[in-house]
């Protein structure tokens, strides 16, 4: 028998990562093993299952929920996060063990429905077949917005998912791909107006021919890097090669940035990516495009590409997975200009606020995280609220301020001013506003506090979910301890100034 007729010949090779073989099949080199969904994570009580997204094409995903909504009477509508896993097109897998403990920490500290997507890999299934299953999966998801969902809709999707907060993401090739699918989705829109309200692109996949920054000049050695051999291999058609508009969003022709279809973009690098500074110019690219939202760099020092997946348990990827969970709670909680409490890692000292506007308790902890309390602030359960003068339970006294008016509503505006004065900080100001949720009938509220000057200004209290026993067990005792007249309008409560 000869031996050497069963030895398969090898077609290309990327070492250490992928081999594939000219019978067309193909060894993964790289990659965490296939690990099942949970019914409740030890680490992070968050619930997994595996869902099918289409039969044909074949897409399916794993959904993860917060255990503790399933076993609420109530269903509270929360965020969503579309992930895409990274891998280079090529390897990895949304049913991966690392992908699996990403995503768990990502539901659990950002209190959020979050879906990543099992899309065919290359090169059995080329570029832009990822693109399109991708693309395919985001617009089944937001179908779930349409009231009258087929029956084959997925029940975590239409119970739990609030479609004014939908979020796309990824890492490395995962962050490639959400990038494209904001590009589509500013051009095409989503099924039935839903729009993206955010994005994160951690580490993303970009590459080109013309070097930049520290990057070699060597035209043979650019052809050997990993960022260039991955691409030949899972789109050998490409039109323009490595500078096609999809791996190279800044090349000459390429679409505008400017019609990036999301408000608020938060963009991630490392300090040892070989990437790194593709990440940056693309950052820049968007502020100089003329997009009309917001857009952050992160770049953390002392890292390489993709950390905190690979060394998840290190200090860094803990932090930095924190920061990308909070995305979702920072663009849904506007952030401020002020003197009370500090986002960790902001660019100047002290100057960033962060509101407490429709602040509810399972996002508590994950602001918590990213936050340094001043000696006049503390967290309390599922509120941000002052140390200083609460009064009982209810209402925080309000210091030399003209009136005070509360009133009940249902959706949450956002601030509209830097609003959380510390009493005794500066002359006549007004002190911060704000409800302890005993009962849980109020989870943070909108609030604005105006100086008292010689001209009338009025300090209002957005409340939302002001429940009935609100109004039964707490008016009397707010009646006894506020000189201003009360008047109580169903689930609202109205305090004016004689």
């Amino acid at each position: 028998m000869n031996m050497a007729s069963n030895v398969k010949e090898v077609a290309t090779e990327i070492l250490n990562f992928i081999r594939v073989y000219k019978d067309g099949s193909v060894d993964r080199l790289a990659g965490s093993p296939i690990v099942p969904p949970s019914a409740s994570d030890p680490e992070t009580g968050v619930s997994s299952k595996d869902i099918i997204v289409s039969q044909n094409p074949p897409i399916s995903a794993r959904i993860y929920l917060p255990k503790h909504l399933l076993d609420q009477c109530q269903h509270p509508k929360i965020p969503i996060l579309v992930y895409f896993h990274g891998g280079g097109f090529c390897l990895e897998s949304a049913f991966s063990f690392d992908e699996t403990k990403l995503m768990n920490s990502l539901a659990s500290s950002a209190n959020a429905v979050v879906i990543s997507i099992e899309y065919r890999l290359a090169p059995q299934h080329p570029l832009p077949i990822a693109y399109e299953d991708c693309w395919a999966a985001l617009q089944w998801i937001v179908s779930h917005s349409n009231a009258d969902c087929d029956s084959d809709k997925e029940p975590w999707i239409s119970t739990y998912v609030d479609f004014g907060r939908v979020y796309i993401g990824g890492d490395s090739a995962g962050a490639n791909l959400a990038h494209n699918i904001l590009m589509r989705a500013g051009s095409e829109g989503l099924q039935n107006g839903v729009k993206i309200k955010g994005a994160f692109l951690t580490h993303p996949y970009f590459w080109g021919t013309k070097p930049i920054g520290a990057e070699t000049r060597d035209v043979e050695r650019r052809e050997k890097l990993i960022t260039y051999t991955v691409w030949q291999l899972v789109y050998p058609d490409a039109p323009g090669g490595v500078d096609n508009p999809m791996l190279n969003p800044v090349v000459p022709g390429a679409p505008s940035l400017a019609g990036l279809g999301c408000s608020r973009l938060l963009v991630s690098v490392a300090e040892k990516d070989l990437m790194r500074e593709r990440g940056i110019m693309y950052y820049n690219a968007v502020k100089e495009s003329g997009w009309k939202g917001e857009v952050e760099l992160v770049d953390v020092d002392g890292e390489d590409h993709s950390f905190h997946i690979l060394v998840h348990h290190s200090h860094n990827a803990k932090k930095h997975i924190n920061r990308l969970a909070l995305c979702p709670v920072q663009i849904e909680h506007e952030v401020v200009k002020g003197p009370e409490w500090r986002v960790k890692g902001g660019a100047s000292k002290g100057s960033n606020v962060v509101s407490t506007s429709c602040l509810v308790k399972e996002s508590a902890d994950a602001i918590a995280n990213h936050v340094e309390l001043t000696s006049d602030i503390e967290v309390m359960g599922n509120v941000v609220a002052s140390v200083n003068e609460v009064i009982g339970d209810v209402v925080d006294s309000v210091s030399e301020a003209p009136s005070v008016k509360v009133a009940a509503t249902t959706n949450f505006p956002p601030l509209q001013s830097p609003v959380v004065r510390q009493k005794g900080r500066g002359r006549r100001k007004g002190k911060m506003v704000n409800v302890k949720n005993k009962f849980e009938v109020l989870a943070g509220a909108e609030f604005e506090v105006l100086e008292d000057t010689k001209k009338p200004r009025i300090a209002s209290l957005g409340v939302a979910n002001l429940l009935q026993e609100m109004k039964a067990k707490k008016v009397e005792k707010i009646k006894n301890m506020v000189p201003e007249a009360i008047d109580v309008k169903g689930n609202a409560l109205s305090l004016t100034s004689q």
